[in-house]
């Protein structure tokens, strides 16, 4: 945590030196750089905060029964413009008929734009992404896979941890806080359901699948 804030804080001290000292302008490019490094500094610390109360049990989700289907939709949809803006295909196949799972569609929609995300992040153009779902016994898989850069054997059991990068050189401007796997795995734990990753290695690509309990036919109860 300490590595993740020093450095944003080390541009903003470095810029307001130097305007003090005169050898910086405080011109709009300068404001620019100050503000874009203020909103990390806003983003992790926002970030920093969802995960613990996940983790910590303390969201207030609203789970009732709700269709894999409408979610994987609205998830769609939300992502298309940035998908479409980086010339990386977007498709959907999650059968309507499959059964309601117990959820917070908020919540899991927060999931799933956040995988959508990493996706698309690591899907080079002309690329290609799919959501699917399948009913497994009790449960409902939903999968976000991508034709990307892949995942590493040695590092797919440890992506979901706090500021764990594969690339322990890739710079933040290409992704959030470092910890948006974190909060996705917090959310769906906290549904008592679980995700995880799978990768056949550098350049073939990556899924995750998040496991979600077919809702009981009664309307679900609120989780406390």
């Amino acid at each position: 945590l300490s590595h993740e804030l020093r450095t944003p804080l080390a541009t903003i001290e470095g810029y307001l030196e130097g305007i003090r000292d005169g050898v910086i302008p405080a011109d709009a490019q300068t404001w620019a750089v100050l503000e874009t490094e203020s909103r990390r500094l806003r983003r992790l610390v926002d970030d920093l905060q969802k995960v613990s109360r996940a983790e910590e049990r303390q969201l207030d989700l609203r789970i009732r029964p709700v269709s894999p289907a409408s979610i994987a939709a609205a998830a769609m949809q939300a992502a298309e413009p940035a998908y479409a803006a980086k010339d990386v295909e977007l498709t959907e196949t999650v059968d309507a008929r499959l059964p309601q799972v117990a959820a917070d569609p908020d919540r899991i929609g927060e999931v799933l734009a956040n995988l959508l995300d990493n996706a698309l992040r690591h899907t080079p153009p002309r690329g290609r992404v799919e959501i699917s779902a399948e009913r497994l016994g009790d449960d409902v898989d939903i999968g976000v896979a991508d034709s990307g850069e892949g995942i590493p054997p040695e590092h797919v059991g440890r992506i979901f941890e706090r500021f764990y990068r594969v690339d322990a050189g890739r710079t933040r401007d290409r992704g959030g806080s470092g910890i948006g796997l974190a909060i996705a795995r917090a959310l769906v734990e906290a549904h008592g359901g679980r995700i995880r990753a799978e990768s056949d290695g550098d350049g073939r690509g990556a899924r995750f699948v998040v496991t979600l309990p077919i809702a009981p036919r009664r309307q679900a109860e609120p989780a406390p």
